[in-house]
């Protein structure tokens, strides 16, 4: 898998890259979000790299209602 994660750790804030290509894509996430976000993604058989952009962010809300019902 070649989906790496950013961090900028002042201001608390991740975002997903390719190493392949170079090239960074999805929003910004709190926190390490951007690695949780993946690694919930791995456990269904999937790379974010694959989806499109407004296929990426029904992704992400699926994971954060994910996440709000193991709270």
């Amino acid at each position: 898998m070649s989906v790496h994660i950013l961090y900028d750790q002042p201001k608390r804030k991740s975002v997903m890259f390719c190493s392949t290509d170079g090239i960074a894509f999805g929003p910004v996430f709190d926190n390490e979000d951007a690695a949780d976000f993946v690694d919930w993604m791995l456990a269904q058989g999937k790379d974010p790299r694959d989806l499109h952009v407004s296929d990426l962010l029904i992704a992400i809300e699926d994971w954060e209602d994910s996440i709000g019902e193991a709270a």
